[in-house]
């Protein structure tokens, strides 16, 4: 075993070759090998005048992260990679090529001089498309991550008119023991220093290739957080729902081109002492898990030993997690019931929004009552209970009867340098529940339980979620003779 002289003498040797291969590409590439290239004419011209993209050279540089950086002093205006960049599987750009806003540098990619492009490498300057200046000059672009493809259908759906977002909720007897303005004021600051992306913007959110990027500075307080009166209801079940619903409206309302993807609302009532403490997210940038972890995290009195996620650092769910699809099994799928397709906002539906709700006093029994039956996660008891409620309901109305559950599932996992409290690791389990008259109930949620858990079962729910990115990219033109003829548009 190597002693620690020994590993830091071989480091310094790693990163002197590394310095040489640096300094011998940029030789290579140094502006004053533009004349010789190109004459001293042609630098004068203005290569993105009306957003038309014509060949010339500059020089790319490479900051201690391997990312691209420094290009001409205008990181909105973009680059060319040199004829000679290698791509993996030993591609070849054969002449200048550009890089295109939201564009993705692979592992593997080498340009010439012999510099590589570690793993999850993303670009630190990313080119404006044309008709983008305006808005991408409002931020200060250092860091670009692509939208992973749970997000790239929540994004879909918002583009549509369908906004997404998720919210929770924290209720306190009185003011005095809610969260403070101050403390909520400080921890906003702090929490921002934890995980970056909250700060982050989606941009190119209308292409093919969305990303989230970086602002120049965190959101201030006064930008997160907001005051709002809640109505009193007969029940506090009511009451907590009606909140959920009003803060989900209230973020339907919101220009996410300016505003933070994320609000905090105090709520308060002139004739109740109650005080809500709600947190909304649009889905594009967390899912469940994420969300629970972050609204421990807001609320909580110490978050120090909290991890520092980066943006650049996060990594995509297909980056880590096979969802590949095997396709045959989609091409002809069973007629589920009800089979209507969705076409409205969450919203749009009455505020009794939960079917049910437990405190965490009550869900410790029937946890236990599941273990004991031998179903060891509670979801699919109640995946199962609400089958049977579904059943007993509905089983005359068609003939055969199918019913199909669908339940997300975490892929979250540290090892694999997940982020903690934010993006969206998640698959998607959809299983048929077979229920006849006279079965136990926990005979059922055992089914249940196995068809969710199951090596197989875990496969094909990534599977679903893998399915997305068979979508096509962008707008077909058809190979035949007219062709103005638009087959299909994403």
């Amino acid at each position: 075993m190597a002693s620690a002289e020994e590993k830091k003498t071989q480091k310094k040797k790693e990163e002197e070759e590394m310095k040489a291969k640096r300094k011998e590409y940029m030789s290579k590439a140094d502006p004053s090998t533009v004349e010789k290239m190109l004459g001293g004419g042609d630098l004068g011209k203005d290569y993105f005048k009306e957003g038309e993209w014509k060949p010339s050279w500059t020089y790319l540089e490479f900051d201690g992260d391997a990312c691209l950086a420094d290009v001409l002093g205008k990181p909105q205006e973009g680059f060319y990679a040199p004829a000679g960049t290698m791509l993996p599987l030993g591609a070849q750009l054969p002449e200048m090529t550009v890089l295109k806003y939201g564009g993705y540098i692979p592992e593997g990619t080498s340009f010439p001089g012999g510099v590589m492009v570690p793993m999850h490498a993303r670009m630190v300057n990313v080119t404006a498309s044309e008709g983008n200046h305006q808005a991408i000059s409002k931020v200060s672009i250092r860091v670009a991550l692509l939208i992973a493809l749970r997000e790239r259908l929540r994004l879909a759906r918002t583009n549509a008119g369908y906004s997404a977002s998720t919210t929770m909720a924290a209720v306190y007897p009185s003011s005095a023991s809610a969260p403070s303005d101050v403390f909520l004021a400080r921890r906003i600051a702090e929490i921002q220093t934890h995980f970056p992306q909250l700060y982050a913007q989606v941009a190119a959110a209308h292409t093919t290739e969305p990303v989230q990027i970086l602002r120049d500075r965190p959101w201030k307080n006064s930008e997160v957080i907001r005051k709002g009166v809640y109505l009193p209801q007969q029940t506090k079940d009511k009451e907590f729902a009606a909140v959920l619903h009003l803060d989900g409206q209230k973020m339907m309302q919101e220009d996410f081109d300016n505003a933070p993807l994320w609000q905090i609302t105090v709520y308060a009532s002139t004739s109740q002492c109650r005080v809500y403490v709600a947190l909304s997210v649009e889905h594009v940038m967390i899912d469940g898990r994420a969300m629970a972890n972050l609204f421990q995290a807001l609320l909580a009195e110490n978050i120090s030993d909290l991890p520092q996620d980066t943006l650049e650092a996060t990594p995509r769910a297909e980056d880590t997690i096979n969802m590949r699809p095997f396709l045959q099994t989609y091409f002809a799928p069973a007629k589920s019931w009800p089979a209507e397709q969705i076409d409205v906002s969450p919203l749009a539906s009455p505020s009794a929004l939960p079917l049910f709700s437990l405190s965490s006093g009550d869900v410790s029994q029937p946890k236990a009552l599941a273990r004991l039956h031998k179903v060891p996660a509670l979801n699919a008891a109640l995946l199962a209970m609400y089958g049977l409620a579904v059943w007993s309901k509905y089983r005359y109305t068609l003939r055969p009867f199918r019913l199909v559950a669908i339940s997300a599932r975490s892929e979250r996992d540290a090892p694999l340098c997940h982020a903690y409290a934010l993006s969206n690791y998640v698959s998607s389990h959809q299983i048929d529940v077979y229920i006849q008259s006279g079965d136990d109930f926990w005979t059922i949620a055992r089914k249940v339980s196995y068809d969710t858990s199951n090596p197989r079962a875990i496969s094909l729910a990534r599977m679903r979620m893998g399915m997305i990115a068979q979508i096509p990219d962008g707008i077909y033109i058809s190979t035949f003779a007219d062709r103005h003829f638009l087959k299909i548009s994403f």
